[in-house]
């Protein structure tokens, strides 16, 4: 059974509306709990960040299968270069002590990164694919 788009974009706004709660709730509570930044917080916060760009792009990777796997293949070549330079960053970072988190934050901060970064770029290049069939 094949969900419409319309019900597809709404079920994942609605988890992302759900997830930015939950992200709010885990920030609150970790302030609260003086323990900010432990670093899971932010796996919500990337749930949501890809709950909403789900909603945007989707609908649109329902309908044309082509422009889809196009998308797919831009979006992570682009991640992929964004991911070496946080690296990049990161590494000067540590290198001259900037940055004062433990390893498991690290990880938890490059995973978020990573993960709002390609879901972004999924977001954007649908946007640009879309705009330049329909001839914007």
């Amino acid at each position: 059974m094949q969900i419409s788009a319309k019900h597809a974009k709404l079920s994942f706004f609605i988890a992302g509306a759900v997830f930015t709660a939950l992200t709010v709730l885990f920030f609150t509570a970790s302030i609260l709990g003086g323990a900010f930044f432990a670093g899971h917080e932010l796996s919500v916060a990337a749930m949501a960040v890809m709950s909403f760009c789900l909603a945007y792009f989707y609908p649109h990777f329902m309908e044309n299968k082509e422009i889809a796997k196009q998308v797919r293949g831009e979006a992570a070549f682009y991640t992929c270069l964004c991911i070496l330079g946080y690296l990049s960053i990161f590494i000067l970072l540590y290198q001259f002590n900037l940055l004062l988190l433990t390893g498991i934050q690290t990880v938890w901060l490059l995973a978020f990164l990573s993960t709002c970064t390609l879901y972004t770029f999924f977001a954007v290049v649908t946007r640009k694919k879309i705009n330049s069939v329909s001839g914007y």
